[in-house]
């Protein structure tokens, strides 16, 4: 992550992040885990990445029903949730234009 940091690469840092905040998850440090996973979600939502933001929010909100808060965790469930909707139709959209392109030759 310091490379990354080093760099100013703000995308690789966030993913850096949540590859740190997964691995106190699995430690059953979800103190730890939550707070890289916010700091991934920040630096998400600066380098407007989706699916990062997704990720961070669907994590967090599993180390938050960890912590005994079920609402605040299915809020951040139903909001990733929404952001993934959002990229599955995008991609949807991609996939019929090349097959449009393909069949128009």
């Amino acid at each position: 992550m310091k490379i990354f940091q080093d760099i100013k690469d703000r995308h690789n840092e966030g993913t850096a992040l949540g590859n740190l905040a997964n691995s106190h998850s699995a430690l059953r440090e979800s103190g730890i885990a939550l707070r890289y996973y916010t700091e991934s979600l920040e630096i998400a939502r600066e380098t407007d990445d989706r699916r990062g933001e997704a990720n961070a929010l669907f994590n967090s909100g599993l180390q938050i029903y960890k912590q005994g808060e079920p609402a605040k965790a299915i809020e951040q469930a139903i909001i990733s949730l929404k952001i993934y909707e959002d990229l599955e139709t995008q991609m949807r959209k991609s996939f019929v234009s090349i097959g449009q392109m393909v069949n128009s030759k």
